[in-house]
């Protein structure tokens, strides 16, 4: 079984230190994400594929940098870590036995930014 995560997207809230044109912070909320589940299986002659979609709530928590570079431009680079829990999956397929695949959704994320201000 493979699983994926299609999209995620957080809504958070960040606290930090600024003072000569930097900020260090620490950020934390809620994250949502859509985790596709692919898999066969084969047993006694017959083969199933599959394909289920999940949309899973959590939370992320990380910390981050930013500098100024000028005026309205600004670098940034940041580190969360998201979990989105544990998505459980039963496949039953008449005459056979039910099949569950259970696996936590956790992801480490570095982002590497320049930001506009207007």
């Amino acid at each position: 079984m493979e699983h994926d995560v299609d999209w995620f997207g957080t809504a958070r809230a960040r606290v930090g230190y600024a003072a000569d044109g930097w900020l260090a912070y620490v950020t934390g909320g809620y994250a949502v994400g859509r985790v596709a589940l692919k898999g066969t299986a084969t047993g006694g002659g017959v083969m199933a594929s599959l394909t289920q979609n999940a949309t899973l709530s959590g939370w992320t928590i990380g910390g981050g940098t930013e500098i100024a570079l000028a005026q309205h431009w600004s670098a940034k680079l940041e580190y969360l870590y998201v979990d989105l829990g544990t998505v459980t999956n039963t496949v039953a397929i008449t005459g056979a036995p039910s099949l569950t695949d259970r696996a936590r959704v956790q992801m480490n994320v570095v982002r590497v930014g320049v930001n506009y201000r207007f």
